[in-house]
């Protein structure tokens, strides 16, 4: 028998064996690359879910927070991982700590604890806490959404969920994530039962500081650098976060014929200039160095007579509106461009000024209401019967003894044409009113003889009606002689009046009030508040000697009002 030979039968088996190890190979790649990176992204498409998830869930919790529902419930795939509910503890701590401060010691300390809702997938989390949603990688943790806190420089805004609960489920099918709400809110400041929880904050303080102790540090971290005036450090070992909140810069003298925190707004035919009480009264030493100073926006009338400045104008935003009919002799100072047509300036223009804040008046003033609620001279003086002032007209007298030229008021309101006499020959006389609105009426005067101070503390509004006249007489001029200090939020109005028949010479120190004048009110001296506007025809003439007066107001952290709530919750996982 002959064998046959053929290189083609050689070559058809060794292409077999060829084509064999290329889809061995490809199977191989497949296990090896394709389906780790599979899985890879079915992980990250899981993470994805959870991440929309725990957002979702953010909005829930705040519905039985805020008491829009006792409960919520909701499902997530758990996808091969883990939902565990953790609370504070010692062994896996989760929590805020608080704290105001004075030079020496801590004022006010308040100890939130937070609790967290965790999904975790491999070295991937994705959390809950502290009424944030954070995602953890190995190399560090990103906020998803951010919690929910407010600061503006003068008030903080704090409400923090805190969980409880102890379960966890893990696997590949759907889980439950049950939300309760365990106790009605829990108000930590202001606190009624705790004589220094009050607002405005009485005390005195200079450092305002958050502690936050969690897994997720470095991303409160970054949430809190994105606040403005907020300065952080990490201790990474401890994972801990420590913000210092700051302040806007703090001007607590009088440079300005008007100063605000928010803005300024002039009507027609309004004039504002200057003059120096310690060279002379307005008509010898008149000047035009009558500035105007707000840090939002400065608004100029777009009807009648334009407005006159005699000075500059400082706005840390804009200046307007764009009819806007201003007269400026000085320096412009705003962010608008083009500045609008109907409003010149004299000098230069440059940019927007920095933002300010002006000083915490609630220290001084509630020390003020406390000290001569205490101790006063209330049973010496034929003005007042026990803390209500007489409708007589009457004098208040000074002593060479201080506390014998201190009065306090629950009810400080003059009746038409009342006329009220302060000697301040010998000292200062001292006024502070509680509670009720202070109501000057119609035609009233008050007259300093003197060359001591009248200071008014108040904790409330104040109304001055038609024709006012208030240290017009047997003086230079001289603005420091009558001041007024507030710690309210309440407005401070002028009525209407003639040019001849309304005139307030003084000082007004209401970092908190929105002012208002009404026609024809003839101001002489300065005013700090956080907004005022300004009707038809004021003539306001800044006092230059009040540039150097001694103001007693607190610099220190200029935080004003603080708000913070705990909200506790009961959570499960199923």
């Amino acid at each position: 028998m002959r064998l046959i030979e053929s290189e083609k039968a050689d070559a058809e088996v060794i292409g077999h064996v060829i084509v064999l190890g290329i889809t061995i190979t490809g199977i191989a790649l497949i296990l090896l690359v394709g389906v780790p990176s599979i899985n890879h992204m079915q992980d990250m498409v899981n993470l994805k879910d959870a991440e929309q998830t725990f957002t979702v869930l953010d909005s829930r919790a705040s519905k039985v927070a805020l008491g829009e529902s006792m409960q919520q419930l909701m499902n997530m795939n758990l996808a091969g991982g883990t939902v565990t509910v953790v609370p504070n503890s010692s062994s896996d701590p989760s929590y805020m700590l608080f704290e105001m401060k004075n030079a020496t010691t801590t004022l006010i300390p308040i100890n939130i604890p937070m609790g967290k809702i965790i999904y975790r997938l491999g070295e991937r989390e994705v959390s809950y806490e502290g009424g944030g949603v954070w995602s953890k990688y190995p190399e560090g943790s990103v906020m998803l959404s951010p919690p929910e806190f407010s600061y503006n420089g003068v008030t903080i805004t704090l409400p923090v969920l805190t969980i409880s609960g102890n379960s966890s489920i893990s696997g590949k099918g759907a889980a439950s994530i049950r939300i309760n709400k365990s106790t009605d809110p829990v108000t930590l400041y202001p606190d009624p039962s705790k004589p220094d929880y009050v607002n405005p904050i009485s005390l005195d303080v200079s450092e305002t500081k958050i502690t936050i102790k969690s897994e997720y540090y470095d991303a409160w971290a970054d949430y809190f650098r994105s606040i403005t005036l907020a300065y952080v450090e990490e201790d990474p070992v401890n994972k801990t976060v420590f913000v210092t909140l700051g302040s806007p810069d703090v001007i607590t003298n009088f440079e300005y014929a008007v100063l605000a925190s928010d803005k300024i707004i002039l009507d027609k035919n309004v004039v504002v200039d200057s003059y120096n009480s310690s060279q002379g009264n307005y008509i010898v030493s008149n000047s035009d160095n009558g500035s105007l100073r707000a840090t939002n926006q400065i608004e100029f009338p777009t009807n009648g007579i334009a407005a006159i400045v005699k000075g500059n104008v400082m706005s840390g935003g804009t200046i307007g509106p764009s009819g806007g009919k201003g007269n400026i002799t000085g320096d412009l100072y705003t962010s608008t461009r083009p500045i609008p047509s109907g409003i010149t300036y004299g000098g230069n223009l440059s940019n927007a000024v920095s933002g300010l804040t002006l000083g915490n008046t609630a220290n001084l003033v509630q020390g003020k209401l406390y000290e001569y609620k205490t101790n006063n001279n209330n049973s010496n003086s034929p003005c007042l019967t026990g803390t209500v002032l007489n409708t007589n007209n009457c004098k208040f007298y000074s002593n060479p003894d201080p506390e014998l030229n201190n009065y306090y008021f629950t009810k400080f309101q003059t009746t038409n044409n009342q006329n009220l006499t302060f000697d301040t020959t010998l000292n200062d006389i001292n006024i502070a009113i509680d509670s009720n609105p202070v109501i000057i009426y119609t035609q009233s005067t008050f007259t300093i003889i003197g060359n001591h101070s009248v200071r008014f503390y108040l904790n409330t509004d104040l109304e001055l009606q038609n024709n006012i006249m208030i240290n017009r007489e047997n003086n230079n001029d001289t603005s420091s002689l009558f001041q007024i200090i507030s710690s309210s939020t309440d407005p401070i109005t002028f009525k209407d009046g003639s040019q001849v028949n309304y005139q307030f010479c003084g000082l007004i120190w209401a970092p908190g009030a929105d002012i208002s004048t009404g026609n024809h009110v003839q101001f002489y001296g300065a005013i700090v508040a956080k907004s005022l506007t300004v009707s038809n025809g004021p003539n306001m003439h800044f006092d230059e000697a009040l540039t150097n007066i001694q103001t007693n107001i607190m610099s220190g952290t200029k935080l004003v009002y603080l708000y913070i709530t705990r909200y506790d919750t009961e959570v499960s996982v199923s």
